[in-house]
């Protein structure tokens, strides 16, 4: 069973280097604004409101670093970046081809652009809660803080590389922000709930790629050995990023949803699926066209990693 269930919580923002985003409470975008703004108001459920990063420090409940609430999570894309497949496995084992119908197990990738200091993103964070409560075998997500103790140094890369492929002008870019296989923004149905149907209109009944994760992860360094093998043919370019994420991660969270309990900064919240690095570049590390034929298996080797101690 995978241990992130034990966990509740995650919540999705971003906050850029350059600029402060604004948290909007429906699927429109606020602009982006360089002056820190000030308000003394809560904001409501339906009122757009602008954000600014803290750096709340983890409370005293959290827990250390521990091998146990590690995951490795790999994907494949296609090239057009494009998740094809996607697939999670407990830090320190081996998880093996997941059969189903004619090939293999197929799950969808939700990237999730969080900080804790984003009001307005528990309405993904609920959101992707129960999807995994209702369909886990159907998605994978992936948290990807800045603007908090949390923070993976490459998601603003990434975040304004997906921006630039949907067409979002520079100053509708507002939060929360998640996107779907890397193909499509996420979208909202109202303040506090996503539109679960358009992930799950993602899932196939099987993939054509298979993934077997290994790995051995330690409080701050460690190991992932990953293996495709494929049901189909691919003659174009295809390429794998290797995530590893922690879970149950105590940190303070602002909440300006009706979910949790009701708006209102949250100082317990627990985030799960908090990106710590990846093995590679972000964008995908590329498997030889050599080794994507029918029936074939593509192992990475060994795969050496250094990440945060959360």
């Amino acid at each position: 069973m995978n241990k992130k269930n034990l966990f509740k919580g995650l919540c999705v923002g971003l906050f850029t280097l350059a600029s402060l985003v604004s948290c909007s409470s429906d699927d429109s975008k606020t602009e982006v604004t360089t002056d820190v703004p000030v308000t003394t108001d809560t904001p409501s459920t339906d009122t757009p409101t602008t954000d600014t990063p803290t750096t709340d420090t983890p409370t005293t409940d959290t827990p250390g670093p521990s091998e146990s609430n590690m995951r490795v999570i790999v994907a494949v894309f296609d090239n057009n970046g494009n998740a094809l497949n996607v697939q999670d496995a407990d830090g320190n084992t081996t998880k093996d081809y997941v059969m189903a119908g004619s090939g293999y197990q197929h799950r969808v990738l939700i990237e999730d652009f969080t900080g804790a200091w984003c009001g307005w993103c528990p309405r993904v964070s609920h959101s992707i809660e129960t999807l995994e409560t209702e369909n886990n075998d159907k998605i994978v997500a992936v948290a990807l803080h800045n603007g908090d103790k949390l923070a993976f140094s490459k998601q603003g890369v990434l975040g304004n590389s997906l921006w630039e492929k949907f067409g979002v002008p520079t100053n509708q870019r507002g939060y929360p922000f998640a996107v779907i296989n890397r193909e499509v923004e996420w979208q909202a149905v109202n303040g506090n709930n996503m539109n679960l149907n358009q992930v799950l209109s993602k899932a196939a009944a099987s993939s054509n790629i298979g993934i077997k994760i290994t790995s051995n992860l330690e409080s701050t360094s460690g190991s992932v050995n990953v293996s495709f093998k494929f049901a189909a043919s691919y003659t174009s370019e295809l390429k794998y990023v290797v995530y590893i994420v922690q879970d149950g991660i105590v940190l303070a969270q602002e909440n300006y949803t009706t979910n949790y309990g009701g708006a209102g900064k949250k100082p317990n919240f627990i985030h799960n699926s908090v990106a710590k690095a990846t093995t590679g570049d972000i964008f995908g590390v590329v498997i030889p066209s050599d080794q994507t034929s029918t029936g074939n298996e593509f192992n990475t080797g060994q795969l050496n990693i250094t990440y945060k101690n959360f």
